[in-house]
């Protein structure tokens, strides 16, 4: 919050400062929490990002894009859970997806859609679109929806035949980003009485 005669005329304005860009593990039953690791330097203030995590069996994937200025920590980053190795996957900034089954990456860079293997780094596939998404999230193994915000729209692409076409989807700010205690309850509903207990504990 402003100090002294920052405060003037009218209270001031707060500053929002980025001290730590990094991944962070919780374990949610001991409420424990601990830095995995650090990602760069964060460059020039102030600073808009984008960012997106998506998981699979294997790994967490990290998209960070600042939005304002380059920036050195822009890209795509990989975590493994086997080995907790964490590594810089990519310099593009874009919002990444990884497949449910198999080693496959999707992002778009622009109006560009690539889909590589990220285990033998070797790109699959790679299409111009006629328009940019914002993220993109995997249907199946042969499908991607792409979200677009400007119209608010979400279309799908089929990797076999290359076509692009409309979905009854509607883009949800947020999407697949956040889980809420509703949602929570749902997954531990049939679960062990006592996780649900902690929830209904602690929420």
């Amino acid at each position: 919050m402003p100090m002294g005669i920052s405060k003037f005329p009218d209270g001031g304005m707060s500053k929002n400062v980025r001290q730590l860009f990094g991944l962070f593990k919780t374990d949610t039953l001991s409420s424990s929490t601990i830095l995995v690791t650090r990602i760069g330097e964060v460059v020039g203030w102030p600073s808009r990002y984008s960012t997106r995590m998506d998981y699979n069996g294997s790994h967490i994937a990290i998209g960070i894009v600042n939005v304002t200025q380059a920036d050195s920590i822009n890209g795509i980053y990989l975590y493994y859970f086997k080995s907790e190795k964490f590594e810089k996957y990519s310099d593009e900034g874009s919002l990444p997806a990884l497949s449910k089954n198999g080693s496959l990456i999707a992002y778009c860079i622009k109006n560009r859609l690539v889909v590589d293997d990220y285990v033998s780094n070797n790109t699959l596939f790679s299409y111009i679109l006629n328009i940019e998404p914002v993220f993109v999230t995997w249907k199946s193994d042969d499908e991607v929806y792409l979200f677009h915000s400007n119209p608010f729209s979400v279309k799908i692409i089929n990797f076999s035949t290359g076509i692009t076409s409309e979905t009854e989807l509607k883009y949800i700010k947020n999407f697949d980003q956040i889980i809420d205690i509703s949602k929570i309850h749902k997954i531990f509903s049939g679960s062990a009485l006592e996780s649900k207990a902690i929830l209904d504990e602690y929420y």
